[in-house]
Parts: structure tokens; sequence; C-alpha cells
């Protein structure tokens, strides 16, 4: 099981050498994907995205999960809980008209 941590201002999930943290950047969400390399040197991004609709920052955090850990159930699992998070934040998409 990874190790997750939520505080006020992101959502860290942690599993081996990976690192993937959701935070709100202004008015979008930012994911970045970081890992440590065999020779734990310093962390490296591997990928960063910012999404301004919630629905696709959650798919992309799993799609990012299910690549670190290769196990589709704690990726949704992880997802279910960063969404969670992102509703707990008070940021809320707008409608689409």
């Amino acid at each position: 099981m990874a190790a997750q941590q939520s505080r006020p201002h992101a959502f860290t999930w942690r599993q081996g050498r990976s690192e993937i943290v959701l935070t709100r950047a202004g008015d979008k969400w930012l994911i970045q994907y970081t890992v440590v390399s065999r020779l734990l040197g310093p962390r490296q991004l591997v990928y960063e995205a910012r999404h301004a609709n919630a629905r696709n920052t959650a798919w992309d955090f799993m799609a990012r999960v299910i690549r670190a850990c290769r196990d589709e159930e704690e990726a949704v699992r992880a997802s279910k809980e960063a969404a969670r998070w992102m509703r707990s934040t008070g940021y809320l998409d707008e409608p689409d008209h």
C-alpha cells in the first residue's frame, strides 16, 4: 500500500521511488510526478500537467498512479482520495453550458 498525505495545500501519493503531488495553482489543478534515481540522487520531474477541470485532473492523477505502481486497484483508490481532497479545498468547477 502506498503512503498518502493530505495537507491543506497539496495531496501527495508515494510508493517506492515515485511521488505524485496534486496542488491548486491559481485557477488550475497541477499534477507533478517525480522519481528518485536508482542512485538516490535528487528528485527528477517525469510529468507535469495543469487542468482546469477537476474530473480531468482525477483521471490524470489515476493514470499517473497506474504508471507508477502498475496496480489499477491502488490507482482507483488513490484517485478517489484525491477527488475527496479536491472537493474539500472548496474549489468547484464552473458548470458547462
